[in-house]
C-alpha cells in the first residue's frame, strides 16, 4: 500500500536527521528522528535519542499495515527499511556514483520477483541493493561484508536478518555457501544488471530468463 507522508522519507526535512553529543565522552552521534538509541562510536556506550519522534506511527490505526511490526514499539525505528537503506548506501558509496546507480537499478529489478511466496522481500531487496553497489568490487570478502552489518542494523533489521543479507551477497559475489531461493533470484538479478557486458550466464529462474529476452 502507498505510504502516508508521515512515514515517507521523501517528506522528511534536514532537521529530522541530527547530531547529539555523547553524555559520556562528548563524541558526536548522528541520529534519525525515529531511532531510540545508538552506540557511541567514541566510547561504545549506548546513547538514547533525546529528540525521538515516532510521528503518526504512535497513534494511526493503519500503522501496522504501513510500517509493519515496528508499529507501536518505541524500541524499533519506524521508517521503512528499504528507504533507510537507500539513503545509507548513498552515503556509503558517496565516492562511487556508479555504485549508487547500480544499487538503485538492482532494487528496481526486484519488483517482478517479489510476488513469489518463497522469497523474503525485505531480505531480497536489501541484498540486491548491496550486491548492486558491490558488483564491480574485486575485494568483496567476509570481513568487508561483516563490516556492513551495523549499517544494515541502522535500517531496523535485526542482527540475524543483517547477517542473512550479507551471507547472500557473499554467495553471489563469490565465496559464500547460501544457496536458498533468494540466492537464485539474486544471481539472476546480478546477471540482468551485467547483461550489457554480454557475459555468458545460465539463468536460475524462469522469470529471470524471460526478463533477459526482453532486454
Amino acid at each position: 500500500m502507498p505510504r502516508c507522508p508521515g512515514q515517507d522519507l521523501r517528506f522528511w526535512t534536514p532537521n529530522d536527521i541530527f547530531d547529539v553529543m555523547c553524555f559520556n565522552c562528548g563524541a558526536k552521534i548522528e541520529f534519525w528522528k525515529d531511532e531510540p538509541s545508538r552506540i557511541c562510536p567514541g566510547c561504545s556506550r549506548e546513547v538514547h535519542n533525546p529528540r525521538i519522534d515516532l510521528g503518526c506511527a504512535k497513534w494511526c490505526r493503519f500503522a501496522k499495515e504501513c510500517i509493519g511490526k515496528a508499529a507501536g514499539d518505541d524500541y524499533k525505528p519506524v521508517a521503512p527499511v528499504i528507504d533507510r537503506l537507500e539513503l545509507l548506501l548513498e552515503g556509503y558509496f558517496a565516492a562511487e556514483p556508479d555504485a549508487v546507480k547500480r544499487s538503485a537499478r538492482m532494487l528496481k529489478r526486484c519488483e517482478p520477483f517479489l510476488q513469489s511466496a518463497d522469497l523474503d522481500p525485505c531480505i531480497l531487496q536489501c541484498a540486491a541493493m548491496l550486491t548492486g553497489g558491490l558488483l564491480n568490487d574485486a575485494a568483496v570478502t567476509p570481513q568487508k561484508l561483516a563490516g556492513l552489518i551495523p549499517l544494515l542494523e541502522r535500517t531496523g533489521l535485526d542482527r540475524a536478518a543483517a547477517q542473512k543479507v550479507c551471507s547472500l551477497v557473499l554467495s553471489v559475489l563469490g565465496g559464500g555457501t547460501d544457496k536458498g531461493p533468494e540466492y537464485q533470484t539474486l544471481c539472476d538479478l546480478a546477471a540482468l544488471e551485467n547483461l550489457a557486458t554480454r557475459l555468458q550466464y545460465t539463468f536460475k529462474t524462469e522469470l529471470g530468463a524471460k526478463l533477459a529476452k526482453l532486454m
